[in-house]
């Protein structure tokens, strides 16, 4: 009982390390002008993911869960990949 209470403080340590510097994160990689909808944008797709991943991991196989997983990761990097040019035109600097 005491490894599984010790292991839920560690794991609850690093979640908040993590929520504590998710907006120094968002800052340095987009600008400081929309700040607010940026980070938005993060918490809302957080959001999202700690609602569905879940539901997926419970009624999807491993091997399937894995490959839906693969296939949203890379979506989402080639959106980013290509949103690139207008991002940075909007802040007017390169950081990709």
């Amino acid at each position: 009982m005491w490894a599984f209470i010790l292991a839920m403080i560690f794991f609850a340590m690093i979640g908040g390390a993590v929520q504590a510097l998710m907006p120094t994160f968002a800052m340095d990689a987009y600008g400081s002008k929309s700040f607010g909808i940026n980070y938005g944008f993060i918490l809302a797709a957080m959001s999202v993911g700690s609602v569905i991943g879940p539901q997926l991991a419970v009624r999807l196989s491993t091997l399937l869960f894995f490959g839906v997983g693969i296939a949203i990761l890379l979506f989402t990097a080639l959106a980013l990949y290509t949103s690139r040019v207008a991002v940075n035109k909007e802040i007017g600097q390169k950081i990709f």
